[in-house]
């Protein structure tokens, strides 16, 4: 059976055999197909997956990825940071610090001004 792309959802444009994928961008978001493969395949951990579904990246400096098959990585909250690409959680700025969202870092509070430890 051959479908198209509709109101904007993905999808399978092509489908194999066998309930088989032929095609990367067939596979759903947050999944990918490996080399050779005919099943797509959960991203890990730490990674999302990329507009083709070609691979899975990993999650940038102020974002996490806490779960498989994830299309999107999430937002560090304020008050929290992740400074290093492919996180699964974020850090808690420690007292006397502070971040806004999706933060790769804190920052230390002024003088005059405090932040406590969550």
């Amino acid at each position: 059976a051959e479908e198209g792309w509709a109101a904007g959802n993905r999808v399978p444009s092509v489908i194999a055999q066998a309930g088989k994928i032929e095609n990367a961008a067939d596979c759903p978001d947050g999944k990918w197909l490996p080399d050779q493969g005919t099943e797509c395949v959960d991203c890990e951990v730490g990674t999302r997956g990329t507009d083709d579904s070609s691979s899975c990246v990993a999650c940038e400096a102020g974002f996490f990825g806490n779960a498989t098959g994830m299309s999107a990585c999430t937002r560090c909250p304020a008050g929290r940071y992740s400074s290093e690409s492919g996180s699964t959680s974020c850090q808690v700025c420690s007292a006397g610090s502070y971040s806004e969202l999706a933060a790769s870092s804190c920052f230390y509070c002024r003088p005059g001004f405090y932040s406590k430890e969550e």
